[in-house]
């Protein structure tokens, strides 16, 4: 929701302006301040970026000059809800980091990249954002500056939610214009010339007539010097009045600055939450790349050895088709030489207890008792019980019974 709205009027029209005070109250009473002081008028905005934004704000026209309320730069607000969405944001103009002062800019399309750089304090609404468009179709040179600029004329203040404002009134310059010094000053007769003159005599007595004596014209001296001192005297009545008023409007701007600066304990906290969550992962992720160090460097010992070994077999000799035949056909001579020695390796044959056991199963001979008995696979080796025979016979005995019958 705004709280405050603000109207330019401007040789291209007039631009509705509604700001963000209770978002950003530094920012906005910066603005409704100078509003209220006449300090934009005549101003011009001295800078246009096509299809970006608007720039002014600079009494002297140059984007190097213009101060804010404060006496001194005043600090960035940023809230999260206000963002460079669209057309028509109003922002602070700074020249770097909690350096803001009078100037301002207002946007002709979207700018996120603006976003937490600039404080948004406003946005220019209705039907007043046409007038804003008309800007971009001026012409401009290299420099971005118009050459036809627009001139803010006056600057309306519809809704000040801030109503402890006391504008500032205007030092008094010390030089005295013009119709004061004449005005002070006494009037001096003229000489004339005597000479080109017939009546002469006559003309001296009238000169003597019109002469004011010295005392009048001391006493004509002495009286704008106590005006002078009267006036001093004032001066100096409303510069101890304008003394007292910025101290009071300092010390509640103390206030409200200690109003402000109560949330940024919660803000330390959130910090020091922040730290302590960003020094865990950092622990973290030092433990995973130790991990990842270790599984290389095992890795690449595993790789050595390998490579030692390899290269045992790569240091090899490659034989050609014809040596390798060769070394064939020696070996084949070598198994035919073995043969014919019976005490050779090639005639040797391994013989082992089990071996000669089977050999003697293999050659049955019934004489000789082995301690094995041969089991018919027709007879069941369990011994039957009696009661279990007669059954079978009764049964033996329906069976023939039936067969008779049929």
């Amino acid at each position: 929701m705004t709280t405050g709205k603000v109207v330019l009027h401007t040789t291209v029209g007039p631009l509705d302006i509604e700001l963000w005070s209770t978002q950003v109250p530094k920012a906005c009473r910066n603005f409704i301040q100078l509003c209220l002081e006449g300090y934009y008028d005549g101003t011009i905005f001295h800078r246009i970026v096509k299809d970006y934004l608007v720039q002014g704000g600079d009494p002297t026209g140059s984007g190097t000059g213009g101060e804010s309320i404060y006496g001194e730069p005043f600090k960035d607000e940023f809230h999260s809800r206000l963002r460079f969405s669209h057309r028509g944001i109003v922002s602070c103009a700074s020249f770097g980091r909690d350096q803001n002062g009078s100037q301002f800019f207002i946007t002709l399309g979207p700018a996120p990249e603006l976003d937490k750089r600039n404080t948004i304090f406003g946005k220019v609404t209705g039907e007043s954002l046409f007038n804003l468009l008309n800007m971009n179709s001026l012409e401009v040179d290299g420099n971005e500056r118009p050459k036809k600029p627009p001139v803010i004329k006056r600057v309306e203040v519809l809704w000040n939610p801030f109503e402890d404002i006391v504008p500032r009134e205007k030092p008094k310059s010390d030089e005295v214009t013009e119709k004061e010094k004449e005005q002070e000053q006494p009037r001096t007769l003229g000489t004339k010339n005597l000479s080109l003159l017939s009546f002469a005599d006559e003309e001296e007595e009238t000169e003597e007539t019109f002469k004011p004596p010295k005392k009048v014209l001391a006493q004509e001296f002495k009286k704008p010097k106590k005006k002078m001192r009267s006036s001093l005297g004032e001066e100096e009545e409303e510069e101890e009045t304008d003394i007292s008023k910025r101290e009071e409007i300092k010390k509640d701007k103390d206030k409200e600055d200690k109003d402000w600066e109560k949330p940024k304990e919660v803000e330390t906290e959130s910090q020091k939450l922040k730290k302590e969550n960003e020094s865990l992962i950092k622990e973290l992720k030092s433990k995973k790349r130790k991990e990842r160090e270790e599984d290389r460097k095992a890795a690449h010992e595993a790789k050595s050895v390998l490579l030692k070994d390899r290269q045992k077999y790569v240091k090899r000799k490659k034989f050609t088709q014809d040596e390798i035949s060769n070394i064939f056909d020696s070996f084949v001579t070598k198994l035919h030489t073995q043969k014919e020695n019976p005490e050779s390796w090639v005639n040797h044959q391994l013989t082992f207890e089990a071996d000669e056991k089977e050999q003697k199963h293999k050659t049955f001979d019934p004489n000789i008792d082995d301690g094995l008995e041969v089991l018919d696979s027709l007879k069941d080796p369990r011994p039957i019980p009696a009661e279990q025979h007669l059954n079978t016979h009764q049964r033996k005995l329906r069976a023939t019974k039936n067969l008779e019958k049929w």
